[in-house]
């Protein structure tokens, strides 16, 4: 097995909480990635009243706050081995990372915005961020130059979205080739990051194409 897809819920309740702990023991011993996906569409619809255009924002937020919740609940920090994918450029996690940094470092002097114990990490919110890999279906450059900015291009994976949606493909190529990067950073973004990701061997450009 290459990795594992982890859903924003398990059994109803969210992924970071002790009870699926073995889960992310599991992956961290085997070095084995863990997709971490949003919530399923069914499970975002129904709370967004099944309205479509109330359910595009709804998935990306959702998944948002599940990445906010393993750093903070010292998911990384217990498990520093586990390797974290996630779907949708992390789903906005890249512009509310400040925030979180910002609250981390005030702590005491923001007491009134509730309570930070059990304090479980001991780094900033955005040294997990970095920790992880995040994919390219942001559909917009000023979003995936976020991600690049803050984790860098070889922790960055290609995705489209397609499929399903497979008219998203070339839309999903052009993004990147229009990023101002170099030509191997884009294929470290395109193939080579995903290869060594899941241990398999890294083509050159000219043989990926």
């Amino acid at each position: 097995m290459g990795g594992a897809k982890v859903e924003r819920l398990c059994r109803r309740s969210p992924t970071d909480i002790q009870r699926h702990a073995l889960l992310v023991r599991y992956h961290s011993a085997l070095w084995r990635p863990c997709l971490h996906q949003r919530g399923g569409a069914r499970d975002s619809r129904s709370r967004a009243q099944g309205h479509l255009h109330s359910f595009q924002p709804q998935g990306p937020f959702d998944l948002c706050l599940a990445l906010a919740r393993l750093i903070v609940r010292g998911i990384l920090e217990d498990f520093p081995r586990v390797t974290i994918v996630a779907s949708h450029g992390g789903g906005g996690i890249c512009e509310t990372i400040s925030r979180m940094d910002y609250a981390y470092e005030l702590q005491d002097e923001a007491f009134f915005l509730g309570p930070y114990a059990p304090m479980k990490i001991k780094h900033s919110p955005s040294y997990y961020l970095k920790r992880m890999y995040l994919d390219t279906v942001t559909y917009n450059q000023p979003a995936v130059k976020m991600v690049l900015d803050w984790i860098g291009p070889a922790r960055v994976i290609y995705g489209s979205d397609a499929p399903p949606l497979t008219s998203l493909k070339p839309r999903a190529i052009k993004l990147i080739q229009d990023l101002d990067i170099s030509q191997r950073e884009r294929d470290a973004i395109f193939f080579a990051n995903a290869a060594r990701l899941l241990k398999l061997p890294v083509p050159h450009s000219d043989e990926a194409a």
